[in-house]
């Protein structure tokens, strides 16, 4: 569970069920429950206030959440028990990578723009430039055409 939330029993119960649901059947509506259960969690239990600087353990439970996301999305595109060749998980790891680099890239600004001890317009100008640079070379990474 978060950082700074209470423990509750019934919140774990739930996403172990959750996930090993998830897990048997990778292919259901379960991973969307068990990533609902979790965004609740964290938005009713997790106390913030203005001014508060943001933790680390929100990038933390973002990189788990992607995780799940795509161990879940990379097992549901395959049929039944296949065995995954390493070319499969290569890319999936790159998707992963990519996505997770992003998620840093977006983080470490908002961190920074949070504790107010530098320039915001500054910090807000090279985080959408970092963005719009990692997601065009995400783009070409994964061979999407672009479309400007």
């Amino acid at each position: 569970m978060p950082a700074g939330a209470g423990f509750s029993p019934w919140a774990l119960l739930g996403v172990g069920v959750l996930t090993v649901f998830t897990v048997i059947h990778p292919d259901s509506l379960s991973g969307l429950f068990t990533v609902l259960l979790l965004g609740w969690y964290w938005l009713t239990q997790v106390p913030t206030h203005p001014g508060d600087p943001i933790s680390l353990w929100a990038l933390a439970a973002a990189l788990c959440l992607l995780a799940f996301h795509t161990a879940t999305a990379a097992r549901a595109t395959a049929p039944g028990p296949a065995d995954l060749d390493q070319a499969f998980w290569r890319q999936w790891l790159r998707r992963f990578t990519i996505i997770a680099t992003g998620t840093l890239c977006v983080w470490a600004p908002t961190a920074l723009i949070n504790s107010h001890q530098h320039s915001q317009e500054t910090l807000t100008l090279a985080a959408l430039t970092i963005l719009a640079g990692g997601t065009a070379y995400a783009r070409s990474a994964l061979g999407t055409p672009h479309h400007w």
